[in-house]
């Protein structure tokens, strides 16, 4: 999305990897030897060296100076791959809805890093460097955990834990289905001065919608791949009541639950006056840096924002809350 300040002068160093669905909003960056693939970074985000961070999105910071943006520390790596090779994996760090107007606490993930995805992590967390994390991360500084020495039978062909997952990812289409209208209502619709603008801000658009439609893809196989898992082992001591059930719901329902979330659009809900009018007040002084514009924006105008953009996340989050039973 560009730069507009030079405090940081670079976007990417030496060796760096920026693979499709990549999305780097205003002077987020990383440094030499780093392999980015359907992540999206917001503004400010900064990623160190010899990274892999791929199917993720993080946000959180308030400015480009240091210790106010988001940071991945050298070293760490986020896991995308499961044993059996799926990807229902993708994680956020941080949020759409709050972190788009660039006042939510940061995110620092400590050097060398061990990421299982998918992970949920709050903004405000820090990451010790050399942690093992997954799972939910809450803010203040999380020491992540180490695994106990020897080995345990397993049976890869198991899925466990599987409405959790399904749950993760759907939450995840919820933020991004967001970051969709954003883009559409709020860049393309009210900020974009120029043509050049407009395209810029209709790729990013179009980069939003292919991480959409990657995460739907592969919770689709996932949830296939179920079948399989229940074919073997259901009924036996392998795999509990509890989790035979949710498998067997979850089969069921996905056919509907797929064909609501089959793309963003069907989740449009038209932006609140409040706050076009809040970013047309910061056009008319004459701010036309995106993150200035935002930044700038009046508490009300702000607040709207992210109640509508909630609300469409909350649209999405609905869809797998009313078709599946929640208390187990």
């Amino acid at each position: 999305m560009g730069k507009e300040t030079m405090i940081n002068d670079f976007t990417t160093g030496f060796g760096f990897r920026v693979r499709k669905g990549s999305l780097y909003e205003e002077d987020s960056s990383s440094a030499q030897h780093t392999d980015t693939k359907m992540t999206v970074l917001f503004p400010w985000t900064t990623l160190g060296s010899n990274i892999n961070f791929c199917d993720a999105l993080i946000s959180g910071g308030t400015g480009p100076e240091l210790g106010y943006f988001s940071e991945v520390g050298s070293g760490s790596i986020h896991f995308n791959f499961t044993i059996r090779g799926d990807k229902a994996t993708a994680s956020l760090f941080g949020d759409v809805c709050q972190g788009l107007f660039l006042d939510q606490d940061r995110l620092f993930i400590g050097g060398n890093n061990t990421l299982l995805g998918p992970i949920k992590a709050d903004f405000g967390v820090m990451t010790a460097a050399g942690s093992r994390s997954n799972g939910i991360l809450s803010p203040g500084l999380n020491f992540g955990h180490s695994l106990p020495k020897g080995k345990i039978d397993y049976e890869p062909r198991i899925f466990s834990g599987a409405l959790g997952i399904v749950t993760k990812q759907v939450d995840l289409l919820a933020e991004l289905t967001a970051l969709f209208h954003w883009y559409q209502q709020v860049r393309i619709g009210c900020i974009s001065q120029t043509t050049e603008q407009k395209f810029v801000y209709e790729s990013g658009l179009n980069i939003v919608e292919l991480n959409y439609q990657e995460r739907l893809f592969q919770l689709s196989r996932y949830v296939e791949a179920l079948e399989g898992s229940l074919s073997i082992f259901s009924g036996s001591n392998k795999m509990s009541k509890k989790e035979t059930a949710e498998q067997r719901q979850l089969l069921e329902k996905w056919p509907k639950i797929q064909q609501q979330l089959a793309t963003p659009k069907a989740f449009e809900l038209l932006i609140p006056e409040s706050l076009t009018n809040a970013i047309a007040r910061k056009l008319a002084e004459g701010k036309l840096d995106y993150t200035v514009i935002i930044k700038g924006m009046d508490i009300e105008g702000k607040q709207k924002g992210k109640d509508w953009l909630n609300t469409i996340a909350n649209g999405v989050r609905n869809i797998i809350n009313s078709e599946i039973a929640m208390d187990g």
